[in-house]
């Protein structure tokens, strides 16, 4: 009995921590962004650790993000695709809903789990792409040369 439970507790951390470094890039994502494109507050995201609470929150937090994306790609002039990541990181909040009942689905909960997991991989990758290149945007100045007016 001891042993099952501690590798019941390794597994929570483990899964804690792969979770934490999850909403860091997304933090970060929106920290890269010009606040007033901003469609949330980057802190705002650490919401979707709160449990069942979190399966609802990150529905927005998608929706903000790939706003937040956009309209830093249109403030600078810059072509991006439509909804950035959405699709992606929407699959996968949808799927996630049924994560508290995949025990009860036999073979179809197992089958959801894993295409949840692929999205949600997909979907970090992406924002995490996104952000790295809005880093890679020169500063945003508000100011521009006169000699271009």
């Amino acid at each position: 009995m001891g042993v099952i439970l501690f590798v019941v507790v390794i597994f929570f951390l483990g899964v804690l921590a792969i979770a934490i470094f999850y909403f860091i890039t997304l933090q970060n994502t929106l920290n890269a962004i010009q606040p007033k494109n901003r469609k949330m507050i980057p802190g705002q995201v650490w919401l979707g650790l709160i449990p069942l609470f979190g399966l609802v929150w990150h529905f927005i937090i998608v929706r903000k993000i790939a706003d937040s994306i956009s309209a830093e790609f249109t403030s600078r002039n810059l072509q991006t695709e439509k909804d950035p990541g959405y699709t992606y990181g929407l699959v996968f909040s949808i799927l996630g809903c049924f994560t508290p009942f995949n025990k009860f689905m036999g073979m179809l909960g197992s089958l959801i789990a894993i295409v949840a997991l692929i999205f949600w991989i997909i979907y970090w990758i992406k924002i995490n792409e996104f952000k790295k290149q809005i880093q890679a945007l020169p500063p945003y100045s508000d100011n521009e040369s006169l000699i271009f007016k």
